[in-house]
């Protein structure tokens, strides 16, 4: 059992013991691959976006910086105000969404560019076309909400999720899970190296002996192929039979 191992052992050892490393992660990489593909369903995400915008009253819509920074200042109360059963609650009466106003809550994304006046909603499902109604819903129902709870109509709908689109799954990411499970194993099948080499109790050469038993080395017996030589015959064999018949 050889348990200082330095830099250089480490290397000797896992170049000895390259194909096991090599079939744990192959195996183990191939697995997750498997498993990522047939046994994860996929999840999309539709998104809609939404504008928070006032215009003033005086001399039609202008540009207002002071206006603008008000409306940005907002966006954070409204992120809070869409995950409340005060507008989840309307959306989930909808019986042909099938989703209730705490799944609502715990799946709707709501996100914004920081300086900017446009948010963006998210909803995932593992149907596309039920995640693009959702949001769609939430998104409506929102837009009509803000003016009674606010008192203020500043949020203005750019865009809808497109029902019928088909677009790729939001996740799982394949090449991440692969490319994460490589890393995985890979250090599993070292570690693996590693431990046997830790638990194995046989002396390998003259430095294993020195280091275990703390005596000198006297004599080194080489390790010697078999010599392939045919065995001589039998006394009674035919052809000793038939060599002294010869003779005699």
């Amino acid at each position: 059992m050889n348990v200082d191992l330095d830099l250089k052992q480490v290397l000797s050892l896992m170049r000895k013991r390259w194909w096991l490393i090599a079939i744990i992660t192959l195996l183990g990489t191939s697995a997750v691959g498997v498993y990522s593909t047939l046994f994860l369903k996929p999840v999309y995400q539709a998104s809609t976006k939404l504008i928070v915008n006032t215009a003033s009253d005086i001399g039609g819509f202008k540009l207002d910086l002071n206006l603008i920074n008000s409306n940005i200042s907002l966006i954070s109360t409204y992120k809070e105000i869409i995950r409340t059963p005060a507008i989840m609650d309307l959306v989930s009466e909808h019986p042909e969404l099938g989703v209730t106003s705490d799944e609502l809550i715990r799946n709707i994304g709501f996100s914004s560019v920081n300086g900017t006046q446009v948010v963006t909603l998210t909803y995932p499902d593992h149907d596309y076309k039920k995640a693009a109604k959702i949001v769609n819903e939430v998104s409506v129902v929102f837009q009509q909400e803000i003016p009674s709870i606010m008192k203020v109509d500043n949020v203005y709908l750019l865009n809808k999720a497109d029902v019928d689109k088909q677009p790729a799954p939001f996740k799982p990411n394949k090449k991440l899970h692969t490319a994460a499970g490589f890393v995985v194993f890979l250090l599993i099948g070292i570690g693996t190296v590693l431990l046997l080499d830790f638990f194995d109790d046989t002396l390998k050469s003259e430095s294993d002996v020195a280091a275990v038993l703390g005596l000198p080395t006297l004599i080194v017996i080489p390790k010697m192929k078999p010599v392939n030589e045919s065995p001589p015959n039998p006394p009674n064999s035919p052809k000793v039979a038939e060599d002294n018949k010869k003779a005699g």
